[in-house]
């Protein structure tokens, strides 16, 4: 019985540590999506990049 005991403590330890770290976490680093073009840099919002896109295009890429 005093393993079951010393199983929930670490349980609850686990969970609390747990929610802490993901309520410090930045929302949009925890779903992994950029704000910004990984090429040029400028912000995308999570869109496709308008001036990126442009270049390819341009190339006939």
């Amino acid at each position: 019985m005093v393993f079951v005991w010393i199983g929930i403590a670490i349980g609850i330890i686990l969970v609390i540590t747990l929610i802490i770290k993901i309520s410090k976490i930045n929302p949009q680093v925890v779903l992994g999506a950029s704000l910004r073009c990984k090429q040029c840099g400028s912000e995308t919002r999570g869109l496709k990049c308008v001036k990126c896109d442009k270049k390819f295009k341009s190339f006939g890429v």
